[in-house]
């Protein structure tokens, strides 16, 4: 036997027995990618460095002899390891993870959901997707799909038809009883859920399925947040919104609804009654336009128009509309309009370019006969009592501004009159700061101010996500966020966040943490996955068959 010291630490091991494979039995995790006992050890990979006796050697290669000193994770060694990987990869002819689950904000199983698909095992796709995402039959017809924009198969003729494939099989599911998941015993634990729109169900389910008892608090009569009373009926029929929904709540999640937070209960309470709070209030303040004319009749918000269309309100918005704004409540309050017989105007300062909304949508508003003044803004809005006709300036665009999108900057003397009988502005929207502030929750800009790492407020068992959070997004964007939140609101409960928070900015120095601790490292590599791209382009895809992409049918 031979005593050597490893990491500080004295152990009794073989003597002339190869190092790795001591150490390794000794359960100290030493990478390594060419090491077979059954061969003559080379050391090729040179992943498994440790240094040995104040100098910087494989391990494989070298025999345990007594006072042995052997360090294996120092920071030259980690880097050195990273260095010999990365020098590996540099020619790899694949990826980590693919490209699609990279672009998905949930960083979802694409390729593997997918393949469960084609093999019609469509109850255990849903299980898969569910590992990182709530709401399928929703995504799959309101996603983005970000997936789509990051597939492999745009360098050969068009994606792979993702969002489609997924709404398939969630219709499926819903409609030939769905997956549900496995409650585990309950952990004594309560979380307060404010908000019941995508972050917050997400948080919900998220923590519900971790074994916690939940309770969501929602202002509005029903769930679902925009979902319900943002997005249009054409584009989210409600049925299909209840039917998924009902999957997250009916894992055992309470719900009281007209239930507004700072008015009919207390932050303060809910922090005192539960364990943690989330707090998903989404961004339903509109932003202001201060012109002439801003406070006539027939003068209203985006998101007040929808919400009101989705409450089933009576509506008289008269013939000719214009719609101010170039994002997606822009567009969708420009298709509803077109749905109620108006002939509506879409007036955008820049060019179709920088227009942020999704470009389907854009495209699909112009079928339908939306026109675009771009290059313009409303400079005044006329009218005795309510709005007769609006006056509009030509732009052109300048340096970029903060946003990185270039600045408009108005023509002077090319000011012109269109008729109007309503004006919906739709130019941005923020949370409500006064009701926040007054709780207690520090913000900035009409955003909720959280820790970028671990969603968690200015208060100590108070953590947010979604809108309020971030401003208007997708309802994918809000639902990892919220699954996010759920993930750091269980470390936090357990002790481990502020730890959790280190391993995520600092891998690297914490790697005998990590592989001790099977929460961390699930952590780690759920919320940071390590990827190596490889440089391609269209000639590497030259021989593949072309397949047209099925096209899109509502």
């Amino acid at each position: 036997m031979a005593r050597i010291t490893v990491n500080g630490k004295e152990i009794d091991v073989p003597e002339g027995k190869n190092l790795l494979t001591v150490l390794r039995e000794k359960r100290e995790n030493i990478p390594g990618m060419c090491h077979m006992p059954e061969l003559d050890p080379y050391g090729s990979c040179r992943l498994c460095l440790v240094k040995a006796n104040g100098k910087v050697t494989t391990s494989c290669t070298l025999k345990t002899t007594e006072d042995l000193k052997v360090e294996t994770l120092t920071d030259e060694i980690i880097e050195m390891r990273r260095t010999a990987l990365e020098l590996m990869l540099s020619n790899h002819t694949g990826d980590c993870i693919g490209p699609c689950q990279e672009g998905c904000p949930a960083h979802s199983d694409v390729q593997g959901y997918l393949a469960l698909i084609a093999m019609k095992k469509y109850h255990e796709a849903i299980k898969l997707m569910k590992e990182k995402y709530i709401l399928p039959a929703v995504l799959g017809r309101i996603c983005p799909a970000f997936c789509e924009d990051r597939c492999r198969r745009n360098l050969v003729d068009e994606p792979v038809s993702i969002r489609q494939v997924k709404r398939f099989a969630a219709d499926y599911d819903l409609q030939n009883g769905p997956w549900m998941p496995d409650i585990p015993s309950p952990s004594g634990k309560k979380i307060a859920v404010v908000g019941g729109g995508p972050s917050g169900l997400a948080c919900a389910y998220y923590l519900r399925v971790m074994g916690h008892d939940v309770k969501i608090f929602e202002s509005m009569p029903e769930l679902g947040g925009m979902m319900r009373y943002g997005i249009p009926e054409y584009r989210l029929p409600k049925d299909v919104l209840d039917a998924d929904m009902a999957t997250v709540v009916n894992t055992g999640i309470e719900v009281e609804t007209n239930c507004m937070i700072g008015k009919d209960i207390k932050l303060d309470t809910l922090r005192s009654e539960y364990d943690a709070v989330f707090l998903g209030t989404g961004a339903w303040k509109s932003s202001e336009i201060k012109i002439e004319g801003s406070k006539l009749d027939g003068v209203t918000h985006g998101i007040n128009f929808l919400r009101m269309i989705n409450s089933n309100k009576d509506l008289n918005i008269g013939k000719k509309i214009i719609v101010v704004g170039g994002g997606n409540t822009a567009m969708d309050v420009a298709r509803t309009a077109v749905r109620l017989g108006s002939e509506v105007t879409v007036v955008y300062r820049r060019s179709m370019k920088e227009m942020p909304a999704n470009k389907e949508e854009v495209r699909e508003a112009e079928e339908e006969g939306i026109r675009f003044l771009l290059l313009t803004n409303i400079v005044k809005i006329h009218g005795k009592e309510k709005v007769e006709n609006v006056e509009l300036i030509k732009m052109k665009l300048g340096e970029p501004d903060e946003s990185g999108r270039r600045k408009p900057i108005p023509i002077k003397g090319s000011n012109f009159v269109v008729e109007a009988d309503s004006v919906i502005l739709a130019i941005g929207q923020y949370c409500d700061e006064k009701i926040l502030e007054g709780m207690g929750i520090q913000t900035i800009k009409g955003k909720i101010v959280t820790d970028e790492v671990t969603l968690q407020t200015n208060l100590d068992n108070v953590f947010a996500g979604g809108d309020s959070v971030t401003g208007p997004s997708t309802v994918i964007e809000s639902i990892a966020m919220g699954r996010k939140a759920a993930i750091m609101i269980d470390l936090y409960m357990k002790g481990k966040l502020g730890k959790a928070k280190e391993v995520l900015l600092e891998p690297s120095k914490h790697v005998a943490e990590i592989y001790r601790d099977a929460e961390l490292y699930n952590v780690l590599f759920d919320l940071k996955p390590y990827n190596h791209w490889k440089t391609v382009t269209e000639r590497d895809y030259k021989d593949a068959k072309r397949i047209p992409r099925v096209k899109k049918r509502n």
